[in-house]
C-alpha cells in the first residue's frame, strides 16, 4: 500500500483516453489518396480520443507532441490500476480490521510520503529549470538573429532612401537645366528666323 501511495503521488502529469494513428482521404480530384486501385492516404496523423462524463471526443495532436501525450495516456491508465489496487487493499482492511485501520494505515502512509515528496519534487523542478533555460537560450538566440536581421534591414533602407532622395535631387536638377536649355533653344530659333528675313 505505501508504495503504491508514493507511486501514485510521484507521477506527472496524465490525460484519459487512447493515442490513435489514422490516415485520411482529402477528396481532391486527381489526389493519390483518390485512386481507386491503389489509395494512398494522407497521413499519419494522430488524435486523443477520450470519454469524459458519458461522452466521447478526440483531439488533435501535433507530431512533436506524440511522444509525450503517449506518456500521459500511459500514467493515466497506471494511476487508475493504482486506484484499483488501494482501493481493493482498502476493502480487505475495512473487512479485517473496521474503518478506523484504514483511516489511520492511509494518513501514516501520507504523511511519509510527504517527507519523501519534496526531493522528487526538487529534482522536477530542477529539471524543469533546466529545460526553461535551455528553451529562453534558444530563443533569445533566435531572438538576436531577428534583432540583427531587422537593425541591417533598417541600415539597408535608409542607405537606399538617402540615394533615392539624391537621385530624385540630381532629376530635378537635370529637368531645370533642360527646361532652361529648351528656353534657350526656343529663343535662338526665334533670332535665327528674324535674321533671315
Amino acid at each position: 500500500m505505501e508504495s503504491l501511495i508514493k507511486e501514485l503521488s510521484a507521477m506527472g502529469a496524465f490525460l484519459p483516453g487512447t493515442l490513435e494513428e489514422y490516415y485520411s482521404v482529402c477528396g481532391k480530384k486527381g489526389c493519390a489518396c483518390a485512386d481507386r486501385k491503389k489509395p494512398k492516404k494522407h497521413g499519419p496523423y494522430f488524435r486523443l480520443s477520450y470519454d469524459i462524463r458519458g461522452r466521447n471526443s478526440c483531439l488533435f495532436v501535433k507530431k512533436a507532441d506524440v511522444d509525450r501525450i503517449r506518456k500521459m495516456t500511459e500514467t493515466h491508465k497506471r494511476a487508475k490500476d493504482i486506484i484499483s489496487q488501494l482501493s481493493i487493499a482498502n476493502l480487505e482492511l475495512v473487512l479485517n480490521k473496521g474503518v478506523c485501520a484504514v483511516e489511520e494505515s492511509f494518513s501514516t502512509v501520507l504523511e511519509q510520503t510527504k517527507r519523501t515528496i519534496p526531493a522528487v519534487n526538487k529534482k522536477l523542478s530542477d529539471a524543469r529549470s533546466k529545460r526553461w533555460h535551455k528553451r529562453a537560450m534558444k530563443y533569445q538566440g533566435q531572438l538576436e538573429k531577428r534583432r540583427i536581421e531587422t537593425r541591417d534591414i533598417r541600415a539597408s533602407r535608409d542607405k537606399w532612401r538617402e540615394e533615392v532622395l539624391s537621385l530624385r535631387k540630381k532629376l530635378a536638377a537635370l529637368e531645370d537645366r533642360l527646361e532652361s536649355v529648351e528656353k534657350e533653344k526656343f529663343v535662338l530659333a526665334a533670332e535665327l528666323k528674324k535674321k533671315r528675313r
